[in-house]
């Protein structure tokens, strides 16, 4: 169904579509990196095109068989264990796709109607055969610069084949206790002050916590310390800003890193890719494989 390639050198390409962004990574076969848990605003898909990989994802480990699709919801953690559970012969290649939940939602509503609610996918690795050509199909149509109305219509087919997959329940609600809804408040904070340089006690008086209970209470709740989960948001914002074209040095700047290198060693660590091989490029300048 969906064919190996042979043996090329490492690539990377990234472009966005309007508010969706794509990715594709092609590398030669190696021992996979471990990816610190990380989080997006939107929803992440992956499809696995020749290579298995392994993600933990809500506490437990997802094995991503070659041909399927794995997904991600907004907001929650991820990230790969490294294990290396493929033969060391084959291309490795993914291709990504982040679509922000309000995109999501009117694909879904499309197929049942679910006024605010963001759909919620119970199997999060998907092997329907269908979808996987529909999402292949759409992102090397995308890829290759193609129409817009043809990449709108790939698209549509795309997310009506994802809505099929069960995508009509409502996400899972968080505990109302009190100290998730002090985590709850903390994180909203740091997703709108991403560029600033908030402090420990600015946190603490928020959450109305002391600094120390604070930290484990964060740490308990999300798996990683609040450094880390804040570094993680500005990289996913310093990806969309070098998706617009704005160059890395602004883009370390308007992210809050101290400069221009400390944003290229956090970004190599959670993309494994540079800021400066993730910048835009322009369809024009992109060759189908």
């Amino acid at each position: 169904m969906i064919d190996n390639h042979s043996r090329q050198p490492d690539e990377f390409r990234a472009w966005r579509l309007d508010n969706i962004s794509l990715e594709l990574y092609r590398y030669s076969p190696r021992k996979p990196e471990k990816l610190p848990a990380h989080c997006h605003d939107d929803y992440q898909l992956c499809l696995s095109v020749s290579y298995p990989s392994e993600y933990l994802y809500r506490k437990s480990v997802h094995r991503v068989p070659v041909g399927s699709l794995s997904v991600i919801h907004p907001g929650e953690l991820h990230g790969g264990t490294g294990q290396d559970i493929g033969d060391h012969q084959t291309l490795i290649e993914f291709r990504m796709l982040y679509i922000p939940p309000q995109a999501m939602r009117q694909a879904i509503e499309e197929s049942e109607p679910r006024p605010n609610h963001l759909p919620f996918f119970a199997d999060f690795i998907i092997c329907q055969p269908d979808l996987l050509q529909a999402f292949l199909h759409f992102h090397r149509t995308s890829q290759a610069g193609t129409s817009r109305l043809s990449q709108d219509l790939q698209l549509q087919a795309c997310l009506r084949q994802l809505a099929q997959q069960g995508g009509d329940y409502s996400l899972t609600p968080r505990s109302t206790g009190e100290e998730r809804a002090a985590v709850r408040q903390v994180r909203e904070y740091l997703h709108e002050h991403y560029a600033e340089n908030v402090s420990l006690p600015q946190l603490a008086r928020l959450a109305n916590l002391s600094q120390s209970y604070l930290s484990r209470v964060f740490k308990a709740e999300m798996g990683v310390s609040l450094p880390h989960y804040q570094t993680q948001i500005r990289i996913d914002h310093a990806r969309k800003m070098l998706l617009q074209g704005l160059s890395v040095k602004q883009v370390a700047t308007n992210t809050g890193f101290v400069d221009q290198s400390h944003l290229t060693y956090h970004f190599k660590r959670f993309v494994q890719t540079t800021p400066g091989k993730y910048r835009v490029k322009n369809h024009k300048n992109l060759q189908a494989f």
